[in-house]
């Protein structure tokens, strides 16, 4: 593996996956991509290309100028607007690509959609329903987009009167408000080409929307939902649920048909989902995964760079 291509490199995904790479295949070239050069990228890639967003006209034809330009081994896109956009157009052009399933990425990218889904194949779900048809209850509940936003927009209200005068409620959900919060668990899950699935139950604490601290455990509730949910997309690589442990028992509340945010923490633990993902791109054997014991504890640490190069503005490097 000589060239590694990384979208959204200036990202917390991104970034992982550039320090996965440099340990997995020191002698790699990686090239960044992202729509913001003020990020970590452009310090931590061989090569960094400021590139459009995904919603722009140019973006394919960007990437195909890069895929030109630096002939890439592997791609690893990270943003969802990219992977939802590359599955929606079809990535046979880019066969270097590590996608999800795109029936996956499409029923996950809104969170309506994420509850029907889970709902119809059996799954205990929070009561959930479009905000424009919130008719209000005694309880507090979660109001958030329908399209994620990194924890952006979320609102516990106890009736509608608490929201914004400005929202569209078109594009909000209404939720359960599951408790505790402290029983909160994000879920990384790899199926392999082959089948076997590979769980990691991570008890978290957030702080700015993103894991911080993070406790190894076991629910084998939760274990056989998810393993449920795996075998009905015919999943092949990595998606992340996060799930409540509730006194009913868990239930699933968001599913990420993406790598996460947890990408550098778990790799550290064992659970390498990226180096099996490009393994098996590569169709090579994945090695055995041996499960970190219980009460492992992962933090995500803060760190700084600094540079005395100029770092790539706006405008100044284009493929």
């Amino acid at each position: 593996m000589n060239n590694v291509l990384i979208s959204g490199a200036g990202g917390d995904v991104g970034v992982g996956a550039i320090q996965i790479i440099r340990e997995y295949q020191p002698d790699a070239k990686i090239i960044g991509l992202d729509v913001n050069s003020e990020n970590a990228a452009p310090l931590l890639c061989d090569e960094f290309v400021q590139a459009p967003p995904a919603s722009s006209s140019q973006y394919f034809p960007f990437l195909r100028d890069t895929f030109r330009t630096f002939t890439p081994d592997v791609f690893i896109p990270t943003s969802d607007s990219e992977i939802v956009k590359l599955c929606d157009q079809g990535i046979e052009e880019f066969p270097e690509t590590l996608l999800p399933n795109s029936t996956a990425v499409h029923v996950f990218k809104d969170k309506l959609t994420t509850f029907e889904y889970l709902k119809g194949i059996g799954l205990p779900v929070p009561w959930t329903t479009p905000l424009d048809q919130f008719q209000g209850n005694d309880q507090p509940v979660i109001v958030k987009p329908r399209i994620g936003r990194g924890g952006q927009g979320v609102f516990l209200i106890d009736s509608v009167a608490d929201l914004p005068g400005n929202l569209n409620y078109a594009d909000f959900i209404a939720q359960e408000l599951l408790k505790p919060a402290e029983a909160e668990v994000t879920a990384a899950v790899y199926r392999s080409r082959a089948g076997e699935i590979r769980i990691l139950q991570l008890r978290r604490k957030l702080v700015g929307g993103s894991t911080s601290w993070c406790e190894v455990i076991f629910d084998q509730e939760a274990d056989r939902q998810i393993r449920s949910l795996a075998e009905e997309l015919d999943l092949w690589g990595p998606i992340n649920v996060q799930f409540m442990l509730t006194q009913d028992g868990p239930r699933i509340f968001e599913v990420n048909a993406r790598l996460s945010s947890t990408i550098l923490i778990r790799h550290t633990m064992g659970f390498t989902d990226l180096i099996w993902w490009i393994k098996e791109l590569q169709a090579e054997d994945i090695q055995q995964w041996v499960p970190p014991s219980i009460g492992t504890v992962g933090v995500k640490v803060p760190t700084s760079m600094v540079s005395t190069l100029p770092v790539i503005r706006k405008g100044q490097h284009n493929v």
